[in-house]
């Protein structure tokens, strides 16, 4: 007798490069405001699209790599960001996860910005990985706003907008 298989995925939860992701259901289902945000990061006019999803090798040191360890996956098994975004639960700590970051909120003592994926949690004012901020502020059902400050045209174009719609923009 022929069993017929499945037209649904069969999902394997232990996977780290793809699992069925929860962003439809449970609590991340409701329903969303803009009000009450608190701002997570202030980007300058450095931030490209490798800044928010990077591509590159995943490194130990990073949250990705820490969570892959964790998982029990070897580092040389690690492999780039790029072959994981299957699995959410290391791509969602991927996001900003660029070491050549600059979030304006995240100074040294002489007030220059610091490179790397970081954020400040506030009201606190400590500094950590960007993601162990993030967990810290999804524990706290605090809504986020990722603030750009673009200031120049350059910059506009250099993220994807067209001459036409920034020049408009700017009349």
């Amino acid at each position: 007798m022929n069993q017929r298989e499945s037209p649904l995925y069969a999902w394997d939860e232990s996977s780290t490069y793809i699992r069925r992701p929860p962003y439809w259901e449970g609590a991340l289902a409701g329903e969303r405001t803009m009000k009450g945000m608190r701002p997570l990061a202030v980007l300058g006019d450095n931030i490209t699209t490798d800044h928010l999803s990077p591509s590159n090798a995943i490194q130990l040191n990073s949250a990705a790599g820490a969570y892959l360890h964790k998982m029990g996956l070897p580092e040389e098994d690690f492999n780039s960001y790029a072959t994981h975004r299957g699995d959410h639960l290391t791509a969602q700590r991927a996001t900003f996860a660029n070491p050549k970051l600059f979030n304006e909120m995240c100074k040294d003592d002489n007030g220059e910005v610091k490179q790397g994926s970081l954020a400040r949690i506030e009201p606190e004012g400590t500094e950590s990985r960007m993601w162990e901020a993030i967990e810290t502020y999804m524990e706290r059902k605090q809504p986020l706003i990722i603030i750009p400050v673009l200031t120049t045209v350059k910059a506009l174009h250099v993220i994807g907008l067209r001459k036409g719609f920034v020049w408009a923009a700017l009349k």
